[in-house]
C-alpha cells in the first residue's frame, strides 16, 4: 500500500505559489445599486504610540441611518463608531482614534470597516469590502529557519493574511507553525524549537519543506503599525456576518468569486483537527518509548470539541512510518482502530506520523516513537534456553 507521498508538496508548493502586489488606492466603491458608495480612507497606517487616528469617508446616494462598525481580521466586533445617526444625502467622514469600545488602543494588526445604512422606506444596504475585494496572493519571501537564532524569517510585499506548514519534503506534515495570522509588509521573525506539534520530536535535523500561504485582506482595510497594547479579548461580530453569496447584490464574476473565496479561505482558518494516538497493547520501555510487536492495534481518537465539524467538511487519515507513506483512510470517522503489522518492519526504533486532513484544507499531525521488537531480545533467548535444557 505504500507510495510516494511527495506529491502531497507539490500541490501544496502550487497552492501557495503567490505573486507580487502592492499597496494601492483605498477607494471602492460599493455595488453599484447600493446607496453607499466612493468608500476612502485616506490614511490608512495608524501608529497608536502618537495618539493619530484616521478618517472614513464614503458618500450616500439618499438620507439613511448609518450605523459603522470596525472589526478585526478575525471577525471580532472592536469598535462602534456610529449607531443610527440619521444623515442626508452627501459625503460623510467619520474619526477613528485606534481605540476599542472601552478606550483602550487596539494592538497591532487590520481593522475592517463595516457600514449599515437604512433608508425611510426600510431598504438596508451594507458597506462589507470582504464581499468583493482582497483575498489575492501575497508575494513573500522563502521561509528561512535559522537553528542557532530559533526563528524562522521571511518578508511579505504588502499586509496579509499568513500561514506556514512544516512537513517532510516527501512526507508528511509535521505541524503548522503560523495559521492564518496577521502580518504586516516588511520582515518577521517567528520563533520556533525545532519541535513538532506535540513538543516531543525534534524535527531540525531532517529535510523540511516550508510552505507558506498569504492572502490579502480587503481594500479600505485599516493598519495599525504601532501600539501600546498586546492583546485584548473580543467578541464576535454579530451585526455583519460573511455569506458565499449575497443575493441581495448583483456582482459581477469576478466579484462572486472573491467572495466566494474569501468565504472559503476564511473556512479553513478554524483550528487545526487535534486528536490522540493510542497504542493499546504497547509496553513502556526505559525511555519511555512504546514496545511493539506482531500485530498491533494502532486508535485514533478526535477530540470532542473537534468531533463535529470535522464529520461536517469529512476528512481523511494518514498514516507514516519513519516519515513514508504507509496506509490511509480516505472517509476518516472516530474513534479508528488501524490493524498494524509490525513484523513488515525491521526491529528498532520507528517513528510513527498521523495526519488528519479536512477537505476544507485543516490539518492535524501527531508523531511518537515507537520500539519494534518481534525478535527475542538475549534476556528471553537465555531463559527459552535454560527452559529447553530443563527439560
Amino acid at each position: 500500500m505504500r507510495k510516494n507521498f511527495g506529491i502531497l508538496f507539490v500541490i501544496a508548493a502550487l497552492l501557495s505559489s503567490v505573486f507580487t502586489a502592492c499597496v494601492s488606492a483605498k477607494t471602492v466603491s460599493a455595488p453599484g445599486d447600493s446607496i453607499i458608495q466612493l468608500v476612502t480612507i485616506p490614511k490608512a497606517d495608524i501608529d497608536n504610540t502618537n495618539n493619530k487616528g484616521c478618517e472614513i469617508r464614503f458618500f450616500l446616494r439618499q438620507p439613511a441611518s448609518i450605523s459603522v462598525e470596525l472589526i478585526d481580521a478575525y471577525d471580532n466586533h472592536v469598535r462602534t463608531l456610529v449607531q443610527k445617526r440619521k444623515c442626508n444625502k452627501g459625503t460623510m467622514s467619520l474619526s477613528w482614534d485606534g481605540k476599542d469600545d472601552d478606550k483602550n488602543y487596539v494592538p497591532v494588526g487590520a481593522y475592517i470597516p463595516i457600514i449599515n445604512a437604512v433608508c425611510a422606506d426600510g431598504k438596508r444596504y451594507i458597506y462589507d469590502p470582504r464581499e468583493t475585494t482582497g483575498w489575492k496572493p501575497v508575494a513573500t519571501s522563502k521561509p528561512i529557519y535559522d537553528k542557532k537564532t530559533g526563528y524562522v524569517d521571511f518578508r511579505t510585499e504588502k499586509p496579509a493574511y499568513v500561514r506556514i506548514r512544516i512537513g517532510h519534503q516527501k512526507g508528511p506534515m509535521y505541524l503548522t507553525l503560523v495559521d492564518w495570522e496577521t502580518k504586516l509588509s516588511g520582515k518577521h521573525h517567528i520563533p520556533w524549537d525545532g519541535m513538532d506539534a506535540s513538543g516531543k520530536i525534534n524535527l531540525s535535523s531532517k529535510p523540511l519543506n516550508f510552505i507558506i500561504q498569504a492572502m490579502s485582506f480587503p481594500e479600505n482595510t485599516l493598519y495599525v503599525t504601532k501600539s501600546p497594547t498586546t492583546q485584548i479579548k473580543r467578541k464576535k461580530s454579530t451585526t455583519f456576518k460573511l455569506k458565499p453569496v449575497f443575493e441581495s447584490v448583483k456582482k459581477s464574476d469576478y466579484q462572486q468569486q472573491v467572495s466566494l473565496n474569501s468565504y472559503l479561505y476564511r473556512k479553513s482558518k478554524g483550528p487545526s483537527p487535534r486528536f490522540k494516538v493510542e497504542l493499546p497493547e504497547a509496553k513502556n520501555s526505559e525511555e519511555g518509548i512504546s514496545v511493539i510487536s506482531r500485530e498491533c492495534p494502532l486508535k485514533i481518537v478526535i477530540d470532542e470539541r473537534d468531533v463535529g465539524w470535522l464529520a461536517n467538511e469529512h476528512f481523511e487519515m494518514l498514516m507514516f512510518i519513519d516519515d513514508v507513506y504507509y496506509t490511509e483512510e480516505e472517509e476518516g470517522y472516530s474513534p479508528i482502530v488501524w490493524p498494524w503489522d509490525t513484523t513488515e518492519l525491521e526491529d528498532g526504533v520507528h517513528l510513527v506520523t498521523i495526519m488528519i486532513q479536512s477537505f476544507k484544507d485543516r490539518i492535524g499531525s501527531h508523531s511518537l516513537q515507537v520500539r519494534v521488537q518481534n525478535e527475542p531480545n538475549s534476556e528471553m533467548e537465555s531463559k527459552l534456553n535454560c527452559s529447553v535444557n530443563e527439560k
